[in-house]
């Protein structure tokens, strides 16, 4: 057995434990099979959202519309379902939506050669304002944003568990066994070094960017069918909407030693759900301490991580 393998052994096992004590004093509750399946469906979102962010910002770029990406594609899929076209519209609409709004902030970046950061605040304005004013225009019609009723099939059991399977399988593909996955891999770790071993850095990063739109728009087709209706949000506050994926982005790279990245994302989603899910079993207030408690979790998961690492870690 490996040194990677045994660590992998080691953390399950902590994990289970720490899943059996806090199901027996729960009195039998986190265990069980409702609840599970309930941790599981709310794990799929912050799932599909992580993997497209692990596509976008492992090349370097920062991009915080995320959040409003996918709200505006999971209303826009849901107003070509509601039109006729079924679950093809609401899957085509959300994806196409969201990998359009990638490249707008990717472009913007690297064509104008600002911050990432910067032309992702920038985007998520933009997101933002289209949805508020479309949201008006549907109210002036005495009207709401489109809620799905019919097509939520992908929010459910068995299909979320069917769409994050292939998720996984997808992704872990992409970005551990193809040359657009290495490449991008090694233009986040140095992308001069990279480019002087000849790798296309534009090219690999548009891809890149590319496949976390879609991402991104299924994980707006998802909280969509599990929610029913995703609201317009402006201030920027639809970050708020990608905290849990951003919090298991942060653990899956925390956990990068010891779990490839699409299978950290994967462990990294489930703890981010069972964690508010397990407190608010405790009666751990929403919000203050929940929070309080993913960032302690966050900072754990780092610390554990590194332990064998010499030097100052960064």
């Amino acid at each position: 057995m490996t040194k990677q393998q045994k660590s992998q052994v080691i953390f399950l096992a902590v994990f289970a434990a720490v899943l059996v004590i806090c199901h027996l004093a729960s009195k039998g509750i986190v265990l069980s099979g409702s609840n599970i399946v309930n941790v599981m469906l709310h794990a799929v979102f912050p799932m599909f959202a992580a993997w497209g962010m692990m596509f976008i910002f492992t090349g370097g770029l920062m991009d915080l519309s995320v959040g409003a990406n996918l709200l505006l594609a999971g209303n826009v899929g849901a107003l070509l379902a509601n039109m006729g076209l079924g679950y093809a519209g609401l899957i085509i609409g959300a994806v196409v939506t969201a990998v359009l709004a990638t490249q707008f902030t990717a472009h913007c970046a690297i064509t104008f050669d600002i911050p990432a950061w910067v032309a992702g605040l920038g985007g998520a304005l933009i997101l933002e304002a289209i949805l508020a004013q479309w949201a008006n225009v549907m109210a002036a019609s005495s009207n709401t944003l489109p809620a799905l009723k019919n097509y939520r099939g992908l929010g459910k059991t068995p299909g979320a568990f069917i769409l994050m399977a292939v998720g996984f399988v997808v992704a872990f593909l992409i970005f551990n066994k193809t040359s657009l996955g290495i490449n991008l891999q090694a233009v986040g770790a140095n992308p001069t070094v990279s480019k002087t071993m000849g790798i296309n850095v534009r090219k690999t990063i548009i891809l890149s960017t590319i496949i976390g739109g879609v991402f991104i728009g299924i994980s707006g087709v998802n909280d969509i069918s599990l929610a029913g209706k995703l609201s317009a949000i402006t201030g920027l506050n639809s970050l708020g909407t990608i905290s849990k994926a951003l919090s298991a982005t942060l653990l899956a790279n925390s956990l990068i030693n010891i779990f490839t990245k699409p299978v950290g994302i994967v462990i990294s989603s489930v703890i981010v759900a069972l964690l508010f899910n397990v407190l608010t079993i405790f009666g751990v207030p929403s919000g203050t301490w929940q929070n309080v408690c993913l960032g302690l979790l966050i900072i754990l998961c780092g610390v554990l991580s590194h332990l064998n690492e010499k030097g100052v870690v960064k």
